[in-house]
């Protein structure tokens, strides 16, 4: 194992093959950084497992594989999106001795930021439409057209994949609910973080609006950096200004 580690954290409802070949292509610009990705219960190659319905279990189990997989002394930073930012916060709050430093996209917290930008009007229809949507790829399609702003052209890339990922590896109804109300009552502390943060967030997000990022940078004192175009899938809409973020704040806090 790497002395360096790059936790990698998905959002509501995806796995960790959701990153595609984004994970591949941070690795190979960063020499000398390991980067794990783990599957939350419910989601990935865990779908037949139950997801918890709050936060700190999330914390909890991802934290027991990380021991596992690392050795002593190991430099770690986390980068997550959406609902794994949740849990990195909390992870980071809970235990800052395991991290150097944290990335935390497009997520949101209770307490700091309202309900309608924590989870936008627009996207609860959206949602509707979803939840009826009949087979995994319109399924798929419909939540591709919630989180990317990219032309239909570039979209086709997902819509095969992330409807084959949904196929072999559904996520039930009932876990997609438990992850919704963990994510929807998750309310950290608002005191700042004992690591250093930086905020990143989409500013056409149409799921969850980056107002909510720049209120959890304004209570935490964290630099905020947003992409004027992106969609709340932040890795694919914007890969090469996503990873500039990435790779720029590993070295400026690595030891």
């Amino acid at each position: 194992m790497s002395d360096k580690v790059l936790i990698a954290l998905r959002g509501l409802i995806r796995g960790k093959r959701h990153w595609g070949q984004y994970i591949e292509a941070i690795e190979s610009d960063l020499p000398g950084v390991k980067i794990l990705t783990y599957d939350i219960p419910g989601n990935g190659t865990r779908y037949q497992e139950k997801s918890p319905t709050t936060i700190d279990q999330y914390v909890d189990d991802l934290r027991a594989q990380m021991i596992k997989d690392i050795t002593p002394n190991t430099e770690v930073h986390i980068f997550a999106m959406s609902l794994g930012a949740m849990i990195g916060s909390r992870w980071v709050e809970r235990y800052p001795e395991d991290f150097n430093s944290a990335i935390f996209a497009n997520t949101s917290f209770k307490g700091i930021s309202p309900f309608y930008e924590r989870f936008r009007p627009e996207a609860m229809a959206k949602l509707v439409q979803i939840l009826l949507s009949p087979g995994a790829f319109r399924k798929e399609k419909n939540i591709i057209e919630l989180i990317s702003n990219e032309e239909e052209e570039r979209k086709k890339e997902l819509y095969d994949h992330w409807k084959n990922l949904q196929v072999n590896n559904p996520v039930s109804y009932a876990n997609a609910f438990r992850q919704i109300w963990a994510a929807k009552k998750f309310a950290p502390s608002k005191a700042k973080p004992a690591v250093p943060v930086l905020l990143i967030a989409s500013e056409n997000d149409r799921l969850c609006s980056y107002k909510c990022s720049e209120a959890i940078a304004k209570e935490w004192n964290a630099e905020l950096r947003i992409h004027p175009s992106a969609g709340h899938e932040l890795a694919f809409d914007a890969p090469d200004w996503t990873k500039e973020q990435i790779e720029q704040w590993l070295y400026k806090h690595s030891a």
